[in-house]
């Protein structure tokens, strides 16, 4: 999509990492390419989040005490794919 495209002319005019050193990881291959595999890593790691945001948000508006509504947000994230102990 326009992400990836943006994010691989970026890459390739400038030359510059894509992600700062405390996110940098090998990701999977899926692409023979390394930047063109590094930016699908990127929007597809990206695509995860927000659905993980989109789940987590009506938690965070409920009511519910802060302990429950913590506990719920912890095991959805948990629950995606690619998130684990540490977020």
């Amino acid at each position: 999509g326009p992400m990836e495209k943006s994010l691989r002319e970026y890459r390739k005019t400038t030359n510059r990492p894509l992600l700062t050193n405390c996110f940098r990881i090998i990701p999977e291959r899926l692409l023979k390419d390394d930047d063109q595999n590094l930016v699908r890593s990127i929007t597809d790691r990206t695509m995860r989040l927000l659905r993980v945001s989109e789940e987590c948000w009506p938690v965070l508006k409920s009511k519910i005490p802060p302990t429950e509504k913590l506990s719920k947000l912890s095991n959805l994230i948990l629950q995606a794919e690619g998130c684990g102990e540490t977020w």
